[in-house]
C-alpha cells in the first residue's frame, strides 16, 4: 500500500516539474517576443517619412508600434512650420521615402522645395513668384542641410530678393504715374496751389523717368534713351507725354513771372527821372 503511495507522489512531482517547465518555456518565449517587439518599435521611432496623403506633402516619423508612423510635431515653433504638410504643386508626384536621419530628411526635402522654386520663379506670373518664394523660405527653416547647400539656398535667396524688388519697383512707377497726373491736373489752374504743382511736377517726371530706365534695366530690355514714366500694361515704363512736359515748371512759372527785358527798362527808366 505504501508503495502505491510512493509510485503516486512521483508521478506528481514529475508532472508539476513538467508544467513548471512549460510555464518557464512560454515565458520565456514571451519575454523574447516582447523584447524583439521593443526593439523594432524602438528601431521604427527612429526613422523619418516623406509620403503623400492626397495633395500635400506629409514628413512622419515612426510610432512604437513597428511599421507604424504620425505625424512629425516637434515642439519648437521653427521646426514645427518646417516640417508642416506642404500643398503640392500641380506637377508634383513625390514616392513615399524613408530616412534613417533627419539630416537625410533635410537635405532630400530641401532638394524638392527648391525644384519646385526653380519652377515657379522663371515665370512671370506674380502668383507663381510668390509661391517660389514661399518654397525658398521653407528650405530656409530646414536645419539639417549641407554646405552646398547652404551655397545654393543664398544663391537662390538673390534671385528672389531682386524679383522682389522689380515688382517693388513696378509697383512705385505706377504710383508715380498717378501722382504726375494729379500734379498735371492741379498745375492747371493759375494760382499759388497751381505753381506749386507745376514746380513738382518736373521733378516728378524726372524721378518717374529715372526709375522707369532702371526697371527696363532690371528687366533686360533698355530701349535707347528714350524717356519713360511709368508701367503700361505690358510692365515696360511709357514715356511721359508732351501734355506734361508742357506743364512742367520751365513753361507754367514763366507765364506768371514779368519779362526780363520790360523789367530792366522799368529800371532805367526811373534812374532817368533821379
Amino acid at each position: 500500500m505504501s508503495g502505491e503511495t510512493d509510485e503516486a507522489k512521483k508521478h506528481e512531482g514529475g508532472g508539476a516539474l513538467a508544467r513548471t517547465k512549460r510555464l518557464a518555456l512560454l515565458a520565456l518565449i514571451a519575454g523574447l517576443a516582447a523584447s524583439t517587439f521593443f526593439l523594432l518599435a524602438e528601431r521604427n521611432r527612429r526613422f523619418y517619412f516623406l509620403a503623400t496623403e492626397g495633395r500635400r506633402l506629409v514628413v512622419s516619423r515612426g510610432s512604437w508600434l513597428p511599421s507604424w508612423k504620425t505625424a512629425y510635431l516637434p515642439e519648437d515653433p521653427n521646426l514645427a512650420k518646417a516640417y508642416a504638410p506642404i500643398e503640392l504643386p500641380s506637377w508634383a508626384a513625390v514616392p513615399e521615402k524613408r530616412f534613417d536621419e533627419r539630416q537625410d530628411l533635410d537635405q532630400a526635402l530641401f532638394d524638392l522645395l527648391l525644384d519646385w522654386a526653380h519652377r515657379r520663379l522663371v515665370s512671370d506670373d506674380p502668383g507663381a513668384l510668390r509661391e517660389g518664394g514661399a518654397y525658398v523660405e521653407r528650405a530656409a527653416l530646414l536645419p539639417g542641410i549641407s554646405g552646398d547647400q547652404v551655397a545654393r539656398l543664398r544663391e537662390v535667396q538673390a534671385e528672389v530678393a531682386f524679383s522682389d524688388g522689380r515688382a517693388r519697383l513696378s509697383e512705385s512707377i505706377a504710383i508715380l504715374q498717378g501722382v504726375n497726373e494729379k500734379l498735371l491736373l492741379a498745375a492747371q489752374v493759375p494760382t499759388g496751389r497751381g505753381r506749386e504743382a507745376a514746380r513738382l511736377l518736373d521733378r516728378v517726371i524726372a524721378a518717374t523717368n529715372t526709375l522707369g530706365d532702371v526697371l527696363a534695366r532690371m528687366q533686360g530690355r533698355v530701349e535707347g534713351s528714350e524717356p519713360r514714366g511709368s508701367l503700361d500694361d505690358s510692365g515696360s515704363a511709357p514715356a511721359v507725354t508732351g501734355e506734361a512736359q508742357a506743364r512742367s515748371p520751365s513753361a507754367a512759372p514763366a507765364a506768371e513771372e514779368p519779362p526780363r527785358a520790360a523789367a530792366e527798362e522799368d529800371a532805367a527808366a526811373m534812374d532817368g527821372a533821379r
